[in-house]
Parts: C-alpha cells; structure tokens; sequence
C-alpha cells in the first residue's frame, strides 16, 4: 500500500494488501507480454478481469444476472488499486459486461486511460435462469449440482442456459474483440 488509503478496517486492509499484490502480478505479467526488449510485441493483449467484491455472494445466493449488485467497499478499492497498477500499460480498449458490478470494475480504469467502457453482453455471467437468486446451500442438495462441478460442459441450468453455450458465446465475443483490434493491449472484465 501506497499510504495514500484512508481506510483503518484492518479486514479492507488486509484485503487492499492482497489485491495490491495481485495487481502488481497481473502487472508483471502485463510488463512480459507487452514488451520485449522495450519494444511491443505484435499481437493482440487480453487481460481478462474478474469484476470486484460485492455483498451479494455474502448471502449465500448466486447472483447471476441479478440487477444493482453493486461493488462494496472492498471490492470498490479492488478496482481503483487496479487501474493504479495498470495505468503505466498499453491498454486501449476497456471492454465489460453490462452486470453493475464488471462496469463499476472497469470504471477507474478506463478513467486513468482516459477510455470509454464498451459494454459487451456476450461476456456476461452465466444466464442461471430459476437457479438465479436462489441459495447455494439449497443448490448443492441437487443432483445437478454434481453435474456441474464433475461434467460443467454437459450441465444445462433449467430456464437458463448450459455452461457450454456460456462458453461458447465468451469465445466467439473475444474472437470478435481481438479481430477488431489487431495488436492492441486489451482488458476485459467479466465473472
């Protein structure tokens, strides 16, 4: 930590300090595959991003495409930490799900590059269809359940959609991303 958080929660600032040092991986990372030998390499750069923390997964629920599921505190401060570690990178496009918590995420970002964020549905969540909302105690107890944690390419969730059509959608969408932008540093966040 920069010294520069107001925050005196030692839970947030334990919290912070992981983030923190998660951001300076992914910023490593993003320093080798940005550049070699000082020059860019290439080909097109995809960081993929998992949207913050929200009080939402703390009741129990799955989310899904559950609407005002907003960023707490903590996850707030996950987000402006990584724009702070990101800033010195290459990025030129901010791409996001249209879910709140992926657009408050990509927000801070997307400002220190001064970028717009480009809401793309085909990375949303999931669609969980009468699984959203519901509690995971509850779901477990289900023989889908199993399904989904041994074989998640055959489960399909019931009014929803299979965990392969999700996936199939998230890849055609970074297809088309990566066709649009040859040879850029891209963020995608997502869940």
């Amino acid at each position: 930590m920069n010294g520069n958080y107001k925050y005196v929660n030692k839970e947030v600032l334990a919290v912070s300090n992981i983030c923190l040092s998660l951001t300076r991986s992914v910023a490593s990372f993003v320093s080798l595959i940005c550049s070699s030998n000082g020059r860019i390499i290439h080909m097109t750069r995809i960081l993929l991003i998992r949207h913050g923390e929200n009080n939402y997964t703390q009741t129990g629920k799955l989310a899904g495409w559950t609407k005002g599921v907003h960023l707490n505190e903590i996850g707030r401060l996950q987000a402006t930490t990584l724009a702070d570690q990101l800033t010195s990178y290459p990025i030129k496009y901010v791409y996001s799900s249209p879910l709140v918590r992926a657009l408050e995420t990509a927000r801070p970002l997307a400002a220190a590059k001064k970028l717009n964020v480009r809401k793309c549905t085909q990375i949303g969540e999931v669609r969980y269809g009468q699984w959203q909302g519901k509690s995971l105690k509850v779901l477990r107890r289900r023989k889908l359940w199993n399904e989904i944690q041994n074989r998640p390419a055959t489960a399909s969730f019931p009014g929803g959609e299979s965990i392969r059509h999700a996936q199939i959608r998230a890849v055609g969408a970074v297809e088309k991303i990566i066709s649009q932008h040859p040879k850029d540093c891209i963020v995608l966040v997502s869940h």
